[in-house]
Order: C-alpha cells, then structure tokens, then sequence
C-alpha cells in the first residue's frame, strides 16, 4: 500500500519531465564529457522508477519507512536535476555545440 500517493505522483512526473529534457539534450549535445552528464543523469533518473517507487507496491512499509525511502528518491531527483540545469546552462550559454577544452 502506498501511503502519499499524490507524492510519489509529483517524483514520478518531475522525473518522467526530466527524463525528456535528457533526451532533448542528448539529441543536440556532441561533446563526450557533456553527454556523460547526460547518461549519469538518465541512470539517476531511470533509478527513481526502477529502484524507489517500483518497489513501494511490492513491499509493505510503514508511512514513516516510506517517507524515508521516498525521501531517498527525492534526493537522488535533487541530484539529477542539478547535473541537468549545470548542463542545460552551459547549453544555453555556448549552444548546443558546448565542449571541454582538452
């Protein structure tokens, strides 16, 4: 049973959003460095729905093991969308053609 399924919900469509905006990125961005920010990020991503919320309907929680284990994704999302926005800046101040030096 899922105790705050309205926030699993607001996980689930911050990350399925972000997920576009990796594809979106990764469909423009060349630079190997950049696009290893992106992977990182999609494996971050696809973890919140593979890792944390897929196992709340298989195993039973209390609401506070849930809390805990949703605040879990909630940080993983944090990461992810951090190493995005780092990216999606760089993008918008260099262009789609952004590389390292090196």
């Amino acid at each position: 049973m899922i105790h705050a399924p309205e926030r699993v919900r607001a996980i689930r469509n911050y990350a399925t959003a972000s997920l576009q905006s990796v594809a979106d990125l990764q469909a423009v961005v060349q630079d190997p460095f950049f696009r290893g920010r992106l992977q990182q990020v999609r494996y971050w991503l696809e973890d919140i729905e593979s890792f944390f919320l897929e196992s709340l309907s298989r195993e039973s929680r209390t609401p506070a093991q849930e809390s805990d284990w949703l605040g879990g994704a909630e940080f993983a999302l944090k990461m992810a969308a951090r190493q995005l926005k780092s990216v999606q800046d760089a993008v918008v101040k260099f262009g789609s053609n952004v590389a390292t030096a090196g």
